[in-house]
């Protein structure tokens, strides 16, 4: 059998936990990450079910999850693989976004339902030790709470503490890995992760959904290595100017001494390269 798909791809996570016959697994991943009560999360509705026209219309679409509790609340799942320079702004932004697209002009802020933003990283964001954190409009002192309109979860994978058991620590462990070994491990005993791991035994072997599990692959390796390439580039060019400004340090500091020792303005310049209108300045700050 061919490799398993990875369901940190985010077109297989999509096709696992956005697919209405498997609102099962997606309640499950809910309970574990926002510890609500099954009745809370019985009636939900998948608003973006739909993946093959998007996705074949724009290959760089974000393929998220939005989910609609019974009580109106929106919940927003993403998964991300790529470590997007300004990730914590992106976060921000989208969960305003969820906010934002609830009211046209004429209507009441009354109307505007809580938006819980979980997202999926397989990269280290936040200072936190932990692989859950949560994040809320709190007081920074006394931790009073402004408001509960918004609710970020950032899930972060390389955290994952494997001694922990707990259902959501599993899911993640579920998530992280496409070894068969470790997926049927998981599987033993846990019926949502039996039936997680069927489903994505069969999308292995769907060579439709093989072609476009490739497809968004690529997109995303190539995604990373530009990352990578742009923040080495970065790095180069501080390397360059740190270089430069130590250089120009030590120039100063043999100026000084030279000034100390009452040489010339002109000997000065011609041993250390500065300009005379430098050198003066250099004169007037010691003074």
């Amino acid at each position: 059998m061919s490799e398993l798909l990875s369901i940190k791809n985010d077109l297989v996570f999509k096709m696992l936990f956005g697919n209405e016959k498997n609102k099962d697994l997606l309640i499950s991943f809910l309970q574990s990450v926002l510890k609500m009560e099954p009745s809370q999360l019985c009636d939900l509705i998948i608003s973006n079910q739909e993946l093959l026209p998007e996705y074949k219309k724009d290959k760089l679409s974000i393929l998220d999850v939005k989910i609609i509790l019974k009580t109106g609340e929106l919940i927003n799942i993403e998964i991300q693989v790529a470590p997007y320079k300004y990730m914590e702004d992106r976060i921000i932004f989208y969960t305003s976004k969820m906010i934002s697209s609830q009211l046209s002009s004429s209507d009441d802020y009354k109307k505007l339902k809580k938006c819980i933003n979980i997202t999926i990283l397989d990269f280290n964001l936040t200072k936190s030790k932990k692989a859950h954190s949560i994040y809320k409009n709190v007081e920074i002192e006394e931790y009073i709470q402004l408001t509960d309109i918004t609710e970020i979860h950032i899930l972060e994978l390389k955290k994952i503490n494997h001694a922990d058991h707990d259902l959501l620590s599993l899911w993640l462990r579920f998530i992280n890995t496409n070894n068969k070994e470790e997926l049927l491990m998981l599987s033993t005993n846990n019926e949502y992760f039996k039936k997680a791991y069927d489903e994505i035994e069969k999308l292995s072997l769907d060579p439709n959904a093989r072609e476009l599990y490739e497809a968004r692959a690529k997109w995303l390796r190539d995604t990373i290595s530009r990352y990578n390439e742009a923040e080495e580039k970065g790095l180069e060019k501080g390397m360059e100017k740190g270089i430069e400004k130590g250089i120009i340090m030590v120039r100063k500091q043999i100026a000084l001494k030279l000034l100390n020792a009452n040489m010339g303005i002109n000997f000065i310049s011609e041993t250390t390269g500065l300009t005379e209108t430098e050198i003066l300045n250099l004169n007037n700050s010691k003074n």
